[in-house]
């Protein structure tokens, strides 16, 4: 509150400083307020086009609105600014794959390999990414990942169950089912 209080001000002396209306965006974020977030964030974005923090926080909060259609375009254009952003790369790698462009999603995702590949969620991510994409080899790698750093957890077998699911290898999904139901 008190932080808002002072962005506030802020915007009292000067209307066009957009890194008060990022900061405003990013406390209705934390609320999960995110519709005023957006148009928070989409404000200082007109003020200031620029800046690459303003449009990964539109990104995510488009992203946790489920709109991942509309969230791909202002992570892409961080990504061009600043290619090394983990958190842009996933997050767009995963808005691909829900939108079902998988070849797109597995090319996305795949550079995270060697800070990621003990991440059982992005494994899982890539793993269907590279089977819709039919990338056999990137498929393969991450499936093999994914049940080298798998412990026996229900969470786990879930997830391997629903990959196999996905490749259509329904009785290794049953199986998988069946051990995270016993686990649990």
């Amino acid at each position: 509150a008190a932080a808002e209080a002072s962005f506030r001000k802020v915007l009292a002396i000067d209307p066009q400083a957009a890194p008060a209306y990022a900061n405003l965006g990013v406390i209705a974020m934390r609320r999960r307020q995110w519709d005023q977030a957006l148009t928070l964030l989409q404000k200082a974005e007109k003020l200031d086009p620029k800046m690459a923090g303003i449009r990964l926080n539109i990104g995510l909060v488009k992203y946790r609105r489920e709109d991942y259609a509309g969230a791909i375009p202002p992570l892409e254009s961080v990504l061009d600014d600043q290619p090394d952003s983990t958190q842009a790369r996933y997050l767009l790698g995963l808005c691909q794959l829900y939108t079902e462009r998988y070849a797109e999603a597995a090319s996305t995702l795949e550079p995270l390999w060697q800070a990621s590949s003990g991440d059982i969620m992005y494994l899982y991510a890539l793993g269907i990414a590279a089977h819709r994409a039919e990338k056999k080899e990137l498929d393969e790698r991450a499936m093999s990942r994914l049940i080298e750093i798998g412990s026996d957890t229900p969470e786990f077998h879930l997830i391997l169950g629903k990959a196999y699911l996905n490749r259509g290898d329904y009785e290794q999904a049953i199986a998988q089912l069946q051990k995270a139901e016993a686990a649990s």
